[in-house]
């Protein structure tokens, strides 16, 4: 997970229309796709008895993609939503959840892209 939030300090904000990428996540199929696996990777969370070290660490990623972006960006929606996606993979890692549409965007990070739209 380190490598992948250094990555965040790699993304082009010049140029970046914010707007526009927050809402091609907010349509589909990207927001569908999203609830999706968040809803799996919950299910499995319940199922197995997700721990409280588990949770912690899942906050501490979600925290430092959050900050990551923040600063860099100025953008706190950003923030929000990358934060967001981050916390989704490090809950998936934990419980070795596997998902080709997790894959790509896991995949757009380490190529440091925020995820949007059609992955």
């Amino acid at each position: 997970m380190d490598k992948l939030l250094e990555k965040l300090s790699q993304i082009d904000f010049e140029g970046l229309n914010v707007d526009e990428l927050l809402d091609n996540r907010d349509r589909e199929p990207f927001d569908s796709e999203w609830t999706r696996v968040y809803k799996e990777v919950g299910n499995l969370k319940k199922e197995n008895g997700f721990t409280d070290a588990q949770k912690k660490y899942s906050i501490e990623i979600s925290k430092k993609a959050f900050m990551t972006i923040s600063n860099l960006s100025g953008y706190g929606e950003l923030a929000e939503y990358v934060s967001d996606d981050f916390c989704l993979i490090a809950d998936s890692k934990q419980i070795f959840y596997s998902d080709e549409w997790l894959d790509k965007l896991i995949e757009k990070y380490n190529n440091a892209v925020i995820p949007s739209g059609e992955l």
